[in-house]
């Protein structure tokens, strides 16, 4: 999928993800979304350790967007990395 198709799921009235290769639009069902958040997050945690620090902060809108979606230790992992309060 094309990141950008995914992070403008976020905003309210979305509902389609483009594939990254074909162009093509893709539903997804209020599940999927909640995987594909937790997917990215565990993603992003595993990785950021690695990331330059001018990086450690990225898509801190998204991932606080993301908060309701997660499931419980995704979004205690997450709020603890970007200190959610």
């Amino acid at each position: 999928m094309k990141k950008e198709s995914f992070y403008a799921l976020l905003a309210p009235g979305e509902g389609r993800i483009t594939h990254r290769q074909l162009g093509e639009t893709i539903p997804l069902s209020g599940q999927d979304m909640g995987d594909l958040c937790d997917l990215t997050v565990a993603n992003w945690l595993e990785q950021r350790p690695r990331a330059p620090e001018r990086y450690q902060r990225i898509r801190e809108a998204e991932f606080r967007q993301m908060l309701p979606l997660l499931l419980p230790g995704a979004r205690v992992a997450i709020a603890q990395a970007y200190e959610f309060v």
